[in-house]
């Protein structure tokens, strides 16, 4: 990977170096471990912060190393140009899009949801458990985002009991076991690289 200006028919250009990549990788599993430190104190609310920032590096350095492939499916182009400006929302926008976590088709007659809207039901923040890992993946997406941004906290109708350690604990599990998913996931793109 390297920064450059793709000529046609040249090699493809990257936004993200080597180097940066390298760095988001190690980054999110820091933060995996981080998260795990943070459980192991019932430090939930950091614990939860933790693996949403795991997922959001893994999949902006996975976004990275397919941008020719994702310029070219016209998925490089969300809200913010910038890729280290796109937010875990948006990053699970593009892996589902490419193929990289498989979510359900919308029923007939329904739009692909870019963003979920900023008021549900109850049933809502559960609904995207039934899916594929693509689908799982809005789940930790909203819990993250309830944990940290205070606008999305206050606006959910069921939100996470950070001082119930047993109901903490079973849904770091959960957001836990969803995210080796994913990782699986995008070790299996990965792996789809040349040599």
């Amino acid at each position: 990977m390297r920064q450059s200006d793709s000529e046609p028919g040249g090699p493809p250009a990257f936004t993200m170096t080597v180097k940066q990549f390298k760095e988001l990788v190690e980054l999110a599993g820091n933060l995996h471990t981080e998260a795990e430190r943070c459980r192991d104190c019932g430090r939930w609310a950091a614990a939860l912060f933790f693996l949403g920032g795991s997922a959001e590096a893994a999949l902006l350095s996975t976004a990275g190393v397919f941008e020719p492939d994702l310029r070219t499916a016209g998925l490089w182009n969300p809200p913010k140009g910038d890729p280290t400006k796109w937010t875990l929302g948006n990053l699970g926008n593009i892996a589902r899009n490419a193929g990289w976590l498989p979510a359900q088709p919308p029923s007939a007659g329904q739009e692909i949801p870019r963003q979920r809207p900023a008021q549900g039901g109850e049933e809502d923040i559960f609904t995207c458990l039934d899916g594929e890992t693509g689908d799982a993946l809005r789940f930790v997406e909203r819990l993250r985002n309830m944990i940290a941004h205070p606008g999305a906290y206050v606006r959910e109708p069921l939100r996470p009991d950070t001082t119930n350690d047993e109901n903490m604990r079973q849904t770091y599990e959960l957001m836990d076991g969803i995210l080796a998913a994913v990782f699986v996931r995008l070790t299996t793109q990965m792996q789809t690289l040349p040599g």
